[in-house]
């Protein structure tokens, strides 16, 4: 369906999702903080219910060369491909991994708690909708003409875009889905994907001159580093299931989720890996409960991967953030700020690249 969710097991975001919370009074080692334009908004038509994704392909290829290069290429093209609804995506015609300067997506994220002799499972994933944009001019009309012949052009608010009807069949625990993917180019830079509906109520925004969506408190925190999300728990809850009672993480995880309303994450990117994260809270009260259960998470995270996690950079790295996390409360949240040696996605890079 077009809503469906594009499963990106990152290490490195799963492992600071599950131990984000985790502070000491140590002082983080001084980290740069490279600063970006600001993610644009303007051309994405709606954010969805759980929040915002940004990400800065161009950058990333900083840190990736050849071989390396290409493991990142593919994985971004798998990801598009579920997003399209294709499996013909030619990557020849697709523009390069580094000539992408931004993306933005609705993200979706799911915590499933375990059940008996099963393990829990955590989802992190993009979603339209969503824009990307090119470091330079690309030919997206060529493109997605070639990717998706059958698609016919309209015109609403005196906009021309793209319609892909779609009938999709639903798997195991999916309803189908039946309508439509629309794409719509703004300049020779930027691809918009959507659903009819969101479209409709995009177009009317542009001819309407009106501002692009607000996203989440938090967001504007983190959304000139790297990478950002944020992760909005006003009107979806993150947890489905029942943490067992003697499950290690469980009651501070939960206590984190419900005394926050929005939590924001931004990676920044040099010679260190630098975290940046900030909460919202309702009041002061929630605040302090969002501490402690941090505090109780770091403690518990650090004993796990000190005595289960296998000896070399990556566990190294998640000790030293883990050791080195540095929490500030006010009245209506928290910040957080951690730092590593090494660039964690060189390392991640490397390491992909050795598995291929």
């Amino acid at each position: 369906m077009l809503h469906r969710i594009l499963k990106i097991h990152l290490l490195v975001v799963a492992l600071l999702m599950y131990f984000p919370a985790c502070g000491s009074s140590a002082e983080p080692a001084p980290a740069p903080r490279p600063i970006y334009p600001r993610f644009d908004l303007t051309y994405l038509p709606e954010i969805g219910e759980q929040g915002l994704l940004g990400l800065r392909p161009a950058e990333m290829s900083r840190y990736a060369k050849g071989a390396e290069l290409e493991v990142a290429t593919q994985l971004f093209m798998m990801m598009l491909s579920q997003m399209y609804q294709t499996t013909d995506l030619d990557t020849s015609e697709f523009p390069n991994f580094a000539a992408i300067e931004q993306c933005v997506f609705s993200l979706t994220i799911q915590i499933t708690t375990p059940k008996a002799n099963e393990r829990g499972q955590f989802i992190f994933g993009a979603r339209t909708p969503c824009m990307i944009r090119t470091v330079d001019a690309f030919d997206w009309k060529n493109f997605m003409g070639k990717l998706f012949p059958k698609s016919a052009p309209k015109r609403l608010a005196g906009r021309t875009y793209l319609r892909q009807k779609l009938d999709t069949p639903a798997t195991k625990d999916e309803v189908p889905y039946s309508g439509a993917m629309c794409f719509f180019i703004p300049d020779n830079r930027t691809l918009v994907v959507c659903n009819e509906e969101e479209m409709f109520e995009f177009l009317d925004r542009l001819a309407g001159e009106k501002p692009g969506p607000t996203p989440p408190p938090g967001w504007s925190e983190v959304d000139r580093d790297f990478a950002a999300f944020v992760i909005d728990l006003r009107e979806q809850k993150l947890v489905t299931g029942k943490f067992p009672p003697d499950y290690p993480w469980g009651k501070d995880l939960l206590k984190l989720l419900d005394s926050c309303q929005t939590i924001a994450f931004g990676f920044s990117l040099d010679e260190r890996t630098a975290l940046h994260a900030v909460g919202t809270t309702k009041n002061a009260a929630g605040s302090q409960v969002a501490k402690r259960s941090l505090q109780r998470l770091m403690k518990a995270a650090k004993d796990k991967i000190t005595v289960e996690a296998e000896e070399g950079l990556l566990k190294t790295m998640a000790l030293e953030i883990l050791t080195g996390m540095s929490i500030e409360v006010s009245d209506i949240g928290l910040s957080l700020t951690a730092s590593a040696e090494r660039n964690i996605l060189e390392l991640l890079i490397k390491l992909s690249g050795k598995a291929y």
